[in-house]
């Protein structure tokens, strides 16, 4: 966490890039969900961040927008892949 002049609190990720204030976070998930970034899931199945994008707007990946950030609720990924 570092303090920003503009925006108050920021949380930052590994590599010290801004990611979404928490509180946003935790209206778009249970507390027992998981949320995962463009890039962690890109991590996750091994392909770059512009595959996953263009999954979710083909629609195969059900994502959420919060501003200029994408963010996927695992549960519900896991949930597609099953019912496919």
């Amino acid at each position: 966490m570092r303090r920003n002049g503009r925006a108050g609190i920021q949380s930052l990720n590994e590599k010290g890039k801004e990611i979404m204030p928490p509180t946003i976070l935790q209206r778009l998930a249970d507390a027992n969900d998981e949320v995962l970034t463009v890039e962690m899931l890109a991590s996750i199945l091994c392909v770059s961040k512009w595959a996953i994008l263009k999954r979710i707007q083909r629609g195969q990946i059900k994502a959420h927008k919060e501003g200029n950030y994408w963010y996927i609720l695992k549960s519900e990924y896991i949930e597609n892949l099953r019912s496919k």
